[in-house]
This record gives C-alpha cells, sequence and structure tokens, in this order.
C-alpha cells in the first residue's frame, strides 16, 4: 500500500515539530516582554549562552524533560532545575547558562 504525497508531508511535519524547541532567554527575572534571545533547537541538545535570568521553553511535548543548568555545556552537577514540557524558569543565586532538551 503506497502513501499519498499529502500523508507523507504531514507525517513529516509531525516528527519534526515533535522534536523541536523554542527556547527564550530574558536579562531580567520573569519570561515577559521582550527576550534577548530566542534559539529554535532539536532534541537532546544543549543550548549554551550568556548568563541569563530566566528562560522560556516552549514548542515541546507535555513530557519532554528539560533541564536548566548555571554552568555551559549542561553537564549533571550543574543543573538547577528540571521541568516536563514548557514553562519559565527564573535563577537562583546563579545565572542561567544552559538548556538541554531531552527528546
Amino acid at each position: 500500500m503506497a502513501l499519498s504525497r499529502d500523508l507523507c508531508v504531514l507525517l513529516l511535519l509531525a516528527a519534526v515539530t515533535a522534536e523541536a524547541a523554542k527556547i527564550q532567554t530574558y536579562n531580567h527575572k520573569g519570561c515577559s516582554d521582550n527576550p534577548t534571545n530566542t534559539f529554535k533547537v532539536g532534541c537532546n541538545y544543549c543550548q549554551t549562552f550568556f548568563d541569563q535570568s530566566s528562560v522560556k521553553i516552549s514548542e515541546v511535548q507535555a513530557d519532554t524533560r528539560i533541564s536548566v543548568h548555571n554552568q555551559k555545556n549542561c553537564k549533571g552537577y550543574s543543573s538547577v532545575a528540571q521541568i516536563y514540557g514548557g514553562g519559565c524558569v527564573n535563577q537562583g543565586k546563579t545565572k542561567i547558562r544552559a538548556v538541554y532538551i531531552s527528546c
């Protein structure tokens, strides 16, 4: 049985959408106003950036694990927050420097 071209395109779009995340960083606490940076990343990817006070993660599945880090390279010892699905994370005593999207 052959799949129609339209069905193949829809399946491809669904797979790409499920594996992408939008990360926005903010210089101030809270995820409102204009973001400092916006990144679109795939699954199992560590996005690093300069010191930020908040990060907002969106366009992810509810069961996608996200870890927020206070050091670059997303090492386990630098994890300061872990959430499932999208949300906003504010810094504690140290600035946020990386986000890992695990799918």
